[in-house]
């Protein structure tokens, strides 16, 4: 099973009419008309809306028109620190299969007294995701919780590739991400990533050091992320409000000695 996080954000004007919210461009996503290209990863496990005055999110597309759109609660519209919820709607195998290549959008609504930006996210795998069974994985390795941190200098409202740093030299062998919680002072979502895999999975983001993130986000709730080796540089790719300098990933790991 393979997943991504991908990202919607635009500055919309306030009312009660849907608005598109723009994908995001990056090396995995071209984006057509503003929408998101479907590609191998064609089924929905989850998505999410934030914005400080955001009221409504809807997604969109041609199969998808056919049945119902899907509204999507609840809506985190503060920090993750100020939230009582995790403000991300978990579908697993239950969310619905769209077509390859068709098109993906976006629409929200917001209640401000002006433009405001808003984001939107959706994961997207190629089959139902299988939470990980951790004590089948420690049969063959260890677990561990290993903090990694950055210092890139990101760019608001758009994706930014961070190189991380274990803050411990990594055993030689392989590691089977199955879970994060990353930290940014404006962070609003994260992707984790090697040189080598195709695809970024990713969670939301927490803002300080209060905050817990979405329980789905650890410890083998989505499955695993992706592997990598102890010479590979595990990156980050961070979508913050605004520029900050300093990065810090909490990732759930098993190990596996060479």
């Amino acid at each position: 099973m393979a997943f991504q996080l991908q990202a919607y954000v635009s500055s919309i004007s306030n009312g009660a009419v849907f608005l598109q919210v723009s994908s995001l461009a990056d090396t995995f996503a071209n984006p057509q008309n503003n929408n998101y290209v479907v590609g191998p990863l064609n089924n929905v496990i989850a998505v999410a809306g934030f914005g400080t005055n955001l009221t409504r999110v809807r997604f969109s597309s041609p199969s998808l028109a056919g049945i119902l759109l899907p509204d999507i609660y609840p809506l985190r519209t503060a920090s993750l620190t100020a939230g009582t919820q995790d403000n991300l709607l978990w579908w697993g195998g239950g969310g619905p299969t769209l077509k390859q290549t068709e098109q993906l959008s976006a629409f929200c609504i917001q209640s401000n007294a002006g433009a405001q930006v808003e984001y939107v996210f959706v994961w997207l795998a190629d089959s139902a995701p299988q939470p990980v069974n951790q004590a089948g994985f420690a049969a063959s390795g260890d677990f561990y919780t290993v903090r990694f941190t950055g210092t890139t200098t990101v760019t608001s409202n758009a994706w930014s590739v961070c190189p991380l740093t274990s803050e411990q030299n990594l055993p030689v062998g392989t590691y089977t991400v199955i879970g994060a919680r990353a930290k940014s002072a404006t962070g609003v979502a994260f992707r984790l990533g090697v040189a080598s895999y195709a695809y970024r999975p990713g969670g939301l983001c927490c803002t300080d050091d209060l905050c817990a993130g979405p329980v789905i986000q650890r410890f083998g709730g989505m499955g695993p992320w992706l592997s990598f080796t102890n010479v590979q540089v595990l990156q980050a790719d961070f979508l913050c409000s605004a520029g900050d300098t300093a990065q810090t990933v909490d990732v759930d790991l098993f190990y596996r000695s060479a």
